[in-house]
């Protein structure tokens, strides 16, 4: 039986056909694979940077919770404050309530409100029962003569604006310095405005708790 010229080039285009369709089939195949590899090496990737940001947070808490935990007094890197007894924490009804006499003017610890005093700048005098409070949860309090030029008054708003969060400052009346510091216990006396000093301050007692 003979085969015809028809059947040969029928038979070869058949085959080319199949060959084209493995090809085909094959490239399917590594499209396939290499998709596979680069979403493996994507979560892979992203393993990683959920692991670091974990392992990063963790190792921030962990600092924060060191430096929470020193004692203040044992803390002053500052060089300038001083220390005071330390008054307590308890809490008062009013601002009126009797209690007993705090250890420095402007007080540093002792009885206070239950609630705080917006952190930020004030224009107006706060009661010092309710700034002592947010002593206790780790703010730094600024106070200052209402008397104060307005370019040191400017220049301590921008810098507690600056400073941001558990910065608390407020005119103080009684005031005997132009400028006080108070943090838990400790007290700085400013003749006038100093930039450093007050960052170095805000560096060494923010954010440190003092509930018992």
């Amino acid at each position: 039986m003979s085969v015809s010229r028809k059947q040969i080039k029928e038979e070869r285009r058949r085959r080319r056909e199949l060959v084209e369709e493995s090809r085909a089939v094959e490239a399917k195949q590594d499209q396939r694979r290499r998709m596979m590899v680069l979403g493996g090496l994507a979560l892979l990737m992203a393993a990683f940077v959920a692991v670091f940001t974990i392992v990063s947070f963790a190792g921030r808490d962990r600092e924060l919770t060191a430096q929470n935990s020193v004692d203040v007094t044992r803390r002053a890197p500052d060089k300038n404050s001083v220390g005071f007894a330390d008054k307590g924490n308890q809490h008062i009804a009013s601002s009126t309530t009797p209690h007993v006499a705090y250890s420095s003017d402007p007080p540093t610890s002792g009885p206070h409100l239950s609630n705080l005093a917006p952190e930020g700048w004030h224009d107006e005098p706060v009661p010092v029962e309710l700034l002592v409070h947010n002593l206790e949860d780790g703010h730094v309090v600024i106070y200052y003569q209402p008397t104060l030029p307005e370019a040191e008054k400017m220049q301590l708003q921008a810098l507690v604006t600056e400073l941001g969060a558990k910065v608390t400052t407020a005119p103080y009346d009684k005031l005997k310095t132009p400028i006080a510091l108070a943090a838990w216990t400790r007290m700085d006396s400013l003749s006038a405005f100093d930039d450093q000093r007050i960052r170095d301050f805000v560096t060494a007692y923010r954010g440190i708790d003092h509930h018992k």
